[in-house]
This record gives C-alpha cells, sequence and structure tokens, in this order.
C-alpha cells in the first residue's frame, strides 16, 4: 500500500515508493521485516533517468531501513531473475548484519 501523493510525487519506481512499501509490508504483516522491491523490466516503461533494469530495493527493521538502487541490464526475464536475486541477497545481507548469530 502506497500513497497516492508518493506516488505522484516520485513514481511508482522511486526510493520514497519502496520504502512506503517495505514499510507497510512490515506493519500490515506484523513482521519483524518488511521487504519490497520495484523495478522496469522492460521491454518499454523506461526513460533516461529511470531506464529499463532500473531497480529499488527496501528493507527494514523496527530500528533500520536500508535502500539500495542498481540498474540491470538483459532483457525482461533476466532483468526479473536479476532483481529477485538481488533480493534475496539483499536479505541475506541485512538479516546478517542486523542479525547476527550467537
Amino acid at each position: 500500500m502506497v500513497k497516492s501523493r508518493t506516488l505522484e510525487q516520485h513514481g511508482a519506481v522511486s526510493e520514497a515508493t519502496v520504502t512506503e512499501m517495505a514499510v507497510n509490508v512490515q506493519r500490515i504483516l506484523n513482521a519483524d521485516i518488511g521487504l519490497a522491491i520495484c523495478g522496469i523490466t522492460g521491454p518499454g516503461g523506461g526513460t533516461a533517468q529511470k531506464p529499463v533494469g532500473t531497480c529499488w530495493l527496501a528493507i527494514s527493521n523496527e530500528k533500520d531501513m536500508v535502500t539500495h538502487h542498481a540498474v540491470f541490464d538483459g532483457d525482461r526475464i533476466t532483468i526479473k531473475n536479476k532483481m529477485a536475486q538481488h533480493a534475496l541477497t539483499g536479505l541475506t545481507n541485512f538479516l546478517e548484519s542486523h542479525y547476527p548469530k550467537p
């Protein structure tokens, strides 16, 4: 769930949007961690400012929010796969840094 104002001001693929998504995932599901990803997978939809392959990732917990921006190349399926791998790697890094093994 993202506010209309956020989408109007920043667009669907933006740090503001993905941050709001991650916080709301965490809140709505009453989860310890929220993860959200948005992007432009193509073949159309890209612009000079946000080309095809643009990806935003956000991961939040009660105390911290991490965002990351990347641009991937390839066809639609390749970009989707790279975005999914990016999200899994980001989640792994977040868990390892925020919840170290005893």
